[in-house]
């Protein structure tokens, strides 16, 4: 294994992964984090002909571009608005009270493509999105964008984010009483700094997910991996750590295959990969990679809720480990 760090920025990325080429002689590509850099990244590899699997970034688009070399493993935001429209619709069904959404994101190519994505199927499911906020990447005062929440009124958030301006957005949420009927989240609210960054206020907060510590009860293979990666970093595995897990293991699967590091060979092994539901740690059936797209579209997604500061899966409702806090409690009182 050889590492590059991109920083999170795109020119980084690209730079790093011509890099990891051309001088360290790598023989595909695994990675990375930020969609930006991803897309980036994936133009690199497709013009020099390595196989590249995505473990983390979620942007649609990464897979719309028509490339042969890129695949991605775990779910992308399409599919994770459709989970969060699907959870608003049953809980509607439920008897709450759910008419008006907001939509709240950062301004790359993650936050901007979650935004069109949760609209499309918001709209489509019959709700009326009554205000769109977007956001200066990295924005150090968002007292303006809360302000504009705060006049719209939405019964709903939905917000695209990542770790710092989660964290920012809550407790300006907090300082200036935002106070919705419920919020849900994607990418900056399920990052191990942020419950211990706004403590008792990340309480009631619903993110979209891939993985969760109690899906070990019904599948054991996530408890013994979860057990492992405890022993050796000594903090519990989280969200983000578990969609990073899979992609070594899907290329170290196609070079077993392919008995060779040449990239028509590994290329053609990871097209036909063929991983069963039992050797993966997610609640999936399994990873096999759509040949348009590169896209495995057997990955789903799960909506996790802080409960006394931990995730809890809370939907799908027939793997829920526990039931849905509904409503969003008033900020100061979530112990």
């Amino acid at each position: 294994m050889v590492f590059a760090d991109s920083k999170g920025e795109p020119k980084n990325g690209i730079g790093e992964v011509e890099r990891l080429i051309t001088q360290e002689k790598v023989v595909a590509m695994i990675g990375a984090y930020q969609s930006s850099v991803t897309k980036t990244a994936s133009q690199a590899t497709e013009r020099l002909k390595i196989p590249y699997v995505c473990s983390d970034a979620s942007s649609p688009t990464l897979t719309k571009a028509g490339f042969k070399y890129f695949f991605r493993a775990s779910p992308n935001d399409s599919s994770f608005a459709k989970d969060q429209i699907n959870f608003l619709k049953q809980m509607k069904e439920k008897g709450k009270k759910i008419e008006s959404i907001a939509i709240l994101n950062e301004n790359t190519e993650f936050g901007a493509n979650v935004a069109k994505e949760v609209k499309a199927a918001a709209e489509a499911a019959g709700f009326k999105i009554i205000k769109e906020v977007a956001y200066q990447h990295n924005a150090t005062d968002v007292t303006s964008e809360v302000g504009q929440l705060i006049q719209a009124k939405p019964d709903v958030l939905i917000h695209a984010s990542y770790i710092t301006d989660a964290i920012l957005f809550t407790k300006t949420f907090k300082e200036m009483k935002f106070q919705p009927q419920f919020m849900l989240g994607f990418a900056g609210y399920i990052e191990p700094a942020y419950v211990p960054g706004v403590g008792s206020e990340a309480n009631d907060i619903v993110v979209r997910s891939t993985f969760a510590l109690d899906l070990g009860k019904k599948k054991p293979l996530i408890a013994k991996v979860a057990e492992l990666f405890k022993k050796k970093y000594g903090v519990d595995m989280s969200e983000n750590a578990a969609r990073s897990f899979t992609a070594p293991f899907v290329v170290a699967d196609a070079l077993n295959r392919a008995k060779s590091t040449e990239s028509d060979k590994l290329l053609k092994a990871i097209q036909e990969t063929d991983i069963p539901g039992s050797q993966v740690i997610y609640p999936w059936p399994g990873i096999k990679f759509n040949p348009q797209t590169g896209q495995n579209d057997m990955a789903t997604g799960i909506l996790v809720q802080v409960q006394k500061g931990q995730y809890v899966t809370v939907w799908p409702f027939d793997s829920a480990a526990a039931p849905v806090q509904w409503p969003l409690r008033p900020w100061g009182t979530k112990q």
